[in-house]
Formats: C-alpha cells, sequence, structure tokens
C-alpha cells in the first residue's frame, strides 16, 4: 500500500505503467530488470519519507506536534510534499515552466 503522502496511486500507477512501457519499447523484454531497478532507486525515498511522516501522524501526540510546526512554519508542508512525490529522471535539459516561470526578469 502506498502511504497518501506520496502522492495519488493511480499518478504512480500510470507513470510507472507508461515509464515500464518505453523502457520496454527500447530495449524489449531485457530492460525489465533495469527499469525496476531504476524505478526503484527512483521511489525509494519518497515512499519512505511519506511513511515516516504516515507514522509520525498516525498518533495525537505526534499529530498535534506536527500540525503545530506547520502552524509556525507553513512552508514545510510545501517541502514535505516536494520530497514525497517521485520525480522524473534528470535529463540535463531545459527546466520545466513551472519553475522557470518563477524567476524574476
Amino acid at each position: 500500500m502506498i502511504a497518501s503522502l506520496a502522492g495519488d496511486g493511480i499518478a504512480i500507477a500510470l507513470h510507472s505503467g507508461t515509464s515500464a512501457a518505453q523502457a520496454y519499447l527500447r530495449g524489449g523484454a531485457q530492460a525489465a530488470m533495469g527499469w525496476q531497478d531504476q524505478w526503484r532507486r527512483r521511489s525509494r525515498r519518497p515512499l519512505a519519507i511519506a511513511e515516516a511522516l504516515r507514522h509520525g501522524a498516525a498518533g495525537p501526540w505526534g499529530r498535534g506536534l506536527l500540525m503545530r510546526l506547520l502552524g509556525l512554519m507553513p512552508g514545510l508542508g510545501v517541502q514535505a510534499a516536494l520530497l514525497t512525490r517521485i520525480s522524473a529522471p534528470r535529463t540535463g535539459g531545459r527546466k520545466s515552466a513551472a519553475r522557470s516561470a518563477h524567476r524574476p526578469g
């Protein structure tokens, strides 16, 4: 089961399925092991962080502490969301429009 903080389970399923299909089209069945290793590396940290946050917020003490911290530092919620997302592999290409739109200029 994927912790809800890890992102939308359907989106993860669609993304991983698309990525696996692309790997198959590029390298056939032999590409499966490489793709699985790559997906495991990309998803391990975000899912572990989401699971830790879920466990931390499960009890009243941890939930209260997290809510107080978010009240004092709202930006922590954004950071938690970013840390729990499975990102696309870095290609070294152009930055996304969302990131470059925030640049002063």
